[in-house]
C-alpha cells in the first residue's frame, strides 16, 4: 500500500495565516451539533463518519486541506480518509480546538444558553390534539365548519362513523394537495389516534391549513363521548316563548351494539 506523510500544522500557524489570507481549506469533522456550538471560525463541517462520501463532492483534491477537532483525535482520521481519496495536500490542526481556545485565538460561540452559534430558529409545527368530548360538541353546534376525514378501513368506515365524515385513505390524504387549501380546521380520526396523530404531523409542516387530530381516535369517541347514540343539535326555547310539553319518558336502551375491530 502507499504510504503517505504530512506535517501537521499548529493552532498559531494556522490562526496567523487566516488574518493574512493564506489559510488553507479549513474542514471541521465533528458533528453538526459541536461544529454550531463552538468552531474556530468561518469552517466547512464534514463530520468524519459522512467524510468518504462528502468531501470529493464539497472539495478540490488540489486543494490545502487542514481537519480540525477537538483534539485531533478525529481530524488525524480524516486526513487518512481524505488521502485515500486522492487529496494530496492535507494536515490535521495539533491539538484540536482546545489547543486553538488555551492559545486566546477567538472562537465563533453561542449567542446565549443553549442556543448554537448562528443557528436559525426552526419552528416545528404540530397538529392540534383534540378530545373525544370536543369534537362531539363541534359536530353538534359547527357542522359544516370543519372537514372531517376518517382514514379507517372501509369496512370499519361503514361498521361505525360520525356524522358528516368523509372515509378517505391515507396514501390520498397525505399526497393530494387539495387537502392543504383552506381556511377551515381539518380533523382527522382513525381506530386510536396513532396514523391519524402521524398523519396530521406529515400535513401541517406544509400547510397553514388548522390540522386536528382526534386524541385516543374513534375508540375513546365511542366509550367517552357517543356511547353509540346519534349527535342532535337541540337548540333552545325562545325567551317568552311556552314551554314545550314534557317529553314521554324514553325506554332505557340495551347495552350498546358491540362494533368490529374497526372501533
Amino acid at each position: 500500500l502507499p504510504a503517505y506523510k504530512n506535517e501537521p500544522i499548529s493552532a498559531r500557524d494556522l490562526y496567523e495565516r487566516m488574518q493574512n489570507g493564506t489559510a488553507p481549506i479549513v474542514v471541521d469533522v465533528r458533528l453538526p451539533a459541536e461544529w454550531m456550538g463552538l468552531r474556530i471560525g468561518n469552517v466547512i463541517n464534514i463530520p468524519l463518519n459522512q467524510m468518504e462520501a462528502l468531501a470529493p463532492v464539497k472539495l478540490a483534491k488540489d486543494e490545502q486541506v487542514v481537519t480540525v477537532c477537538n483534539s485531533a483525535y478525529r481530524s488525524s482520521l480524516g486526513i487518512g480518509v481524505l488521502e485515500r481519496a486522492g487529496f494530496k495536500q492535507v494536515a490535521s490542526m495539533v491539538g484540536g480546538s482546545e489547543a486553538w481556545i488555551e492559545a486566546g485565538f477567538p472562537t465563533i460561540q453561542p449567542t446565549g444558553p443553549g442556543t448554537a452559534a448562528s443557528l436559525p430558529t426552526r419552528t416545528i409545527k404540530l397538529p392540534d390534539a383534540m378530545e373525544a368530548a370536543q369534537l362531539k360538541r363541534m359536530l353538534m353546534d359547527l357542522p359544516g365548519t370543519f372537514d372531517l376525514v376518517d382514514i379507517r378501513p372501509p369496512a370499519h368506515f361503514r361498521d361505525y362513523n360520525l356524522p358528516g365524515s368523509r372515509n378517505v385513505d391515507l396514501a390520498d390524504l397525505i399526497g393530494n394537495p387539495a387537502y392543504l387549501v383552506g381556511a377551515s380546521p381539518l380533523v382527522i380520526v382513525d381506530r386510536d389516534g396513532s396514523l391519524a396523530m402521524a398523519a396530521g404531523g406529515i400535513l401541517a409542516q406544509k400547510t397553514n391549513r388548522p390540522i386536528k387530530v382526534l386524541f385516543g381516535g374513534l375508540e375513546a369517541y365511542w366509550n367517552k363521548a357517543d356511547a353509540g347514540s346519534a349527535i342532535q343539535s337541540v337548540p333552545l326555547p325562545a325567551a317568552g316563548a311556552p314551554k314545550a310539553p314534557a317529553a314521554a319518558p324514553v325506554p332505557v336502551p340495551s347495552a350498546p351494539k358491540k362494533k368490529s375491530a374497526g372501533c
